[in-house]
């Protein structure tokens, strides 16, 4: 008999199946609370005398060429070549964007290309001279070290 009386005190501690027991020191939450649906605010159109921009017209391509020429001629990445397309590409996206009455944009990527090609141009000039003058010593000097060398070696005598 006090089997059985073990038995239904279990029984009667036990929560039904998948539910926490009674006090098991978890903090016990209401039930959830069904709010109304949110609404996005209402539009209000801007206040007078304001307008939306109009969109701006696609640029040209010659233009945006010209600015990315102009860049890699500064940095050397396209010596030489770089700046003087830099210059035509940007002439020609100048005229073209001139002649389109304001369907084309980007006159300031192409000014800025010709400003970086004009700039650029005698920098890379300069930089090849300076490479050519630099490589003329160097190999005028292994030249001369290796002309003398037989000079030199019998001069080093092993001790």
């Amino acid at each position: 008999m006090g089997g059985e009386e073990r038995d239904s005190q279990e029984s009667s501690e036990q929560a039904p199946s998948g539910y926490p027991p009674e006090h098991s020191g978890q903090p016990q939450y209401p039930p959830p609370q069904h709010y109304p649906p949110q609404y996005p605010p209402p539009y209000y159109p801007p206040p007078g005398g304001y307008r939306p921009p109009h969109p701006q017209p696609p640029n040209n391509g010659f233009a945006i060429a010209s600015m990315i020429c102009g860049i890699l001629g500064l940095i050397f990445a396209l010596p030489v070549a770089g700046p003087i397309l830099a210059i035509i590409f940007g002439s020609m996206g100048k005229k073209q964007i001139a002649a389109s009455e304001g369907r084309e944009g980007g006159e300031s990527m192409a000014s800025s290309g010709v400003i970086m090609g004009w700039i650029g141009l005698p920098l890379n000039l300069i930089g090849i001279a300076l490479f050519f003058l630099v490589f003329r010593a160097v190999t005028d000097t292994a030249r001369d070290v290796i002309e003398n060398l037989p000079s030199i070696l019998p001069t080093i005598t092993p001790t």
